[in-house]
């Protein structure tokens, strides 16, 4: 998955892996890419990246023996700001996350243990002069981690997660307690008793959390949605299918786009999409995004601080460099908007 950061000038920034595994950013000023720079020389396994309110970028990637490094772009100029290596360097690091939390850097991510099928929830908090790492929590899994995912509102952290219960996954959600900064006990969400795999969420303007994954049954897989609401840890919306059939489908994602939910996902090498205009009461029947067959495309993740954009969320499907722009969230005839 590949970033795009937006500044709130409207700069936009393409970070991304190369076919040599080094980190590089493309620029765009006025519309106009007009710069490429490389971040990282040695090879990395994976990265993460965010922007904060003054539009400075932070990027950390991940290399061999669980070391992490941490970059800043400010000024114009990238600077490699911090470099640690876990005290574990025989453990697989997972999904990076990282987040721009009340003047501090966060860095989240699953550390795998080698002989057992838990993965640790880690967090580093970058403060000014030090780097505190602390272990959220424990999840388990079988066969495949399914990615977390972070919220960061008001002064709140949440963490949407999946874990196995009685040898399913369920979902989970953990707050960070404002007062005493401790984790709180994980709500569960979710109690289907059928295997999931992919996540995602969003939280919209009236402190609600949608969520959406897939429910792996008999060897095929369904689009799901719930709604939850976070001051009660209440269950707005029960579970419930989108996709009209358990088909070949991957890669759920939901965003919030002129107040409009929009579930998008990957199905027989396009994508097909379902909306609401009621907040998660009634959805739309599936329908393909025509462009999608036309054109090549992937995931990004994006991240902005530009409030003309009118989008609440942070994963989308979208077209390659250089006429980068987001699919399924257009009219009828042009079915896109551009990341500009």
């Amino acid at each position: 998955m590949e970033f795009l950061l937006c500044s709130s000038n409207n700069d936009l920034f393409n970070i991304y892996m190369d076919d040599k595994n080094q980190i590089r950013c493309l620029s765009s000023t006025k519309n106009k890419w007009t710069d490429s720079h490389l971040i990282t020389q040695d090879t990395s396994h994976s990265f993460a990246a965010t922007i904060d309110p003054k539009d400075n970028i932070h990027l950390f990637n991940t290399e061999d023996k669980n070391r992490i490094n941490y970059y800043i772009y400010k000024k114009k100029k990238w600077l490699q700001k911090a470099s640690l290596s876990l005290s574990l360097k025989e453990e697989k690091l997972l999904y990076p996350y990282c987040i721009y939390h009340d003047s501090y850097t966060y860095l989240f991510f699953y550390q795998k243990e080698l002989q057992k099928n838990i993965c640790r929830l880690k967090v580093i908090k970058f403060e000014k002069n030090k780097a505190v790492e602390a272990t959220v929590l424990s999840v388990d899994f079988q066969g495949f981690v399914n990615p977390f995912k972070v919220f960061s509102i008001d002064k709140s952290i949440y963490v949407l997660f999946t874990s196995l219960v009685e040898n399913k996954e369920e979902i989970f959600l953990v707050k960070l307690n404002e007062a005493t900064k401790e984790w709180e006990k994980p709500f569960k969400i979710t109690d289907t008793s059928v295997n999931k795999l992919y996540l995602d969420g969003v939280i919209d303007n009236t402190n609600s959390l949608h969520i959406t994954w897939c429910n792996y049954d008999k060897d095929q897989l369904s689009v799901n949605y719930t709604k939850l609401d976070l001051k009660e840890n209440k269950i707005l919306i029960e579970p419930k299918q989108l996709s009209e059939n358990k088909l070949n489908c991957s890669y759920p994602h939901i965003l919030f786009y002129n107040d409009v939910a929009f579930v998008i996902w990957y199905q027989y090498n396009h994508l097909v999409k379902c909306t609401s205009q009621d907040y998660g009461e009634n959805w739309s029947s599936v329908k393909i995004i025509e462009k999608s067959k036309l054109v090549n495309f992937k995931r990004y993740k994006f991240v902005t601080n530009n409030n003309m954009n009118r989008i609440i969320g942070d994963s989308f499907y979208g077209t390659l460099y250089p006429t980068i722009q987001f699919l399924g969230l257009g009219g009828d005839i042009d079915d896109e908007i551009s990341t500009s």
